[in-house]
């Protein structure tokens, strides 16, 4: 070997010697990164994502039924049949109090009501009758009919004053009411459950 290649092969020795000392000296002395000192780098954290909040369900305006005038010529169905008795009493009310009025009717008087439409699965009548100064003969007698078959789907009645409910199962349609009421003031609130109204 010529002392031209043992020169070439010596400088090349002397570099690499040089390029590891330098890089030991750059891992070893560098000022530890947040108290870290033990030549690990610190792990990568990113903030959390933040939580996403529920989005508020916007409660409805309840609407205030009334009565059309000349149900004989708009629906079909407008006289109360005699057997409401058969529909039972009051049904047994929900567990929880988030309940939403999204309809009522407030009357003294019997009528029938213009159509309204439910789009929540599950609702209910709440039906309270106060009587008059005539208690004795307070009565209120109350049906709801679906509006584009003319069936009755429930039946209320009260003998005197008191209160009572209705949970109906039946939904997406347009419905009335057919009441009867006397010597008696009422009000029929239409309620859902609160975690309907996001459905």
């Amino acid at each position: 070997m010529s002392s031209g290649d043992l020169l070439s092969v010596a400088a090349g020795v002397v570099i690499v010697i040089l390029v590891a000392s330098a890089v030991q000296w750059w891992g070893d002395d560098r000022p530890p990164i947040d108290g870290i000192d033990d030549g690990q780098h610190p792990p990568l954290t990113h903030p959390p994502d933040p939580t996403p909040s529920p989005t508020p369900v916007s409660l409805p305006a309840p609407s205030k039924l009334g009565y059309v005038e000349k149900p004989v010529l708009k629906y079909k169905t407008y006289l109360l049949p005699d057997n409401i008795s058969l529909f039972g009493a009051s049904d047994p009310s929900w567990k929880t109090k988030e309940c939403v009025v999204f309809a009522s009717l407030e009357e003294e008087h019997g009528g029938v009501t213009g159509t309204f439409t439910v789009p929540y699965p599950i609702w209910r009548m709440n039906c309270t009758v106060i009587p008059d100064n005539n208690p004795g003969s307070t009565l209120f007698r109350a049906i709801l009919v679906d509006a584009s078959t003319n069936t009755i789907i429930e039946g209320m009645e009260l003998c005197g004053p008191g209160h009572v409910v209705k949970n109906i199962e039946v939904s997406n349609g347009e419905y009335y009411l057919i009441v009867e009421c006397r010597h008696a003031h009422f009000t029929m609130n239409m309620e859902t459950k609160k975690e309907f109204l996001a459905l």
